[in-house]
């Protein structure tokens, strides 16, 4: 299966966290609107109307919910993954179907196939951070939140920004001072790391 992260793919909790501590001169802002950024290209290329573009957001919002409850059930992304997918195409027609597969097809001649395993990438996260089940629950329902308030003024770079910056400054309200010291170590060497491993491990995209 192609695991290219195509409209939504799981933003994990935890990786969540190293984007809270990551401040605005990082353009972390961005991260928080590719997914709004790729909706409004499907709108623009594939013709959807606003009543689609609102049902795709609410298949994927439904699926990012099942993705967190089964963060810790090995194998349970990929089958999230493919069910994802095919509620999202139920909601088009058969053009806008083929003007899907060939904008798919674009997107992985830009980009290669993300083939890392984010449940290993969340639990590498929790342990090295000590993310408590409490603080994980709490940060994804900030999440959450913020998510849908984005989703309202998705064509707004600006106002997007804005709720990207409250989230952020919301998630560091629930780290302790010594996680958060612990991220900016992980980030350190993560930018020293990233060019010789061929990645960066803690990219969400």
């Amino acid at each position: 299966m192609n695991k290219s992260n195509f409209l939504i793919s799981a933003l994990l909790v935890a990786s969540l966290a190293i984007q809270a501590d990551a401040g605005e001169k990082s353009g972390k802002h961005k991260k928080f609107m590719s997914e709004f950024r790729y909706l409004n290209q499907m709108q623009e290329k594939l013709g959807l109307s606003d009543e689609q573009v609102e049902k795709i957001f609410m298949v994927n919002t439904g699926f990012r919910t099942k993705k967190f409850s089964s963060r810790n059930t090995p194998g349970a992304f990929d089958t999230l993954h493919d069910e994802q997918r095919s509620a999202m195409e139920k909601i088009l027609n058969q053009d806008q179907q083929k003007k899907f597969e060939a904008m798919k097809k674009e997107k992985e001649g830009h980009k290669k196939a993300d083939k890392r395993d984010p449940q290993k990438r969340y639990m590498f996260l929790k342990n090295e951070i000590d993310l408590t089940e409490e603080q994980i629950e709490k940060i994804f329902k900030v999440k959450m939140s913020y998510r849908e308030k984005m989703f309202k003024v998705r064509k707004d770079r600006d106002a997007i920004k804005t709720f990207a910056k409250g989230m952020r400054d919301e998630i560091k309200t629930i780290l302790t001072d010594e996680q958060k010291m612990k991220i900016k170590k992980i980030r350190e060497e993560k930018r020293k790391n990233q060019d010789s491993n061929g990645g960066d491990f803690l990219s969400d995209n």
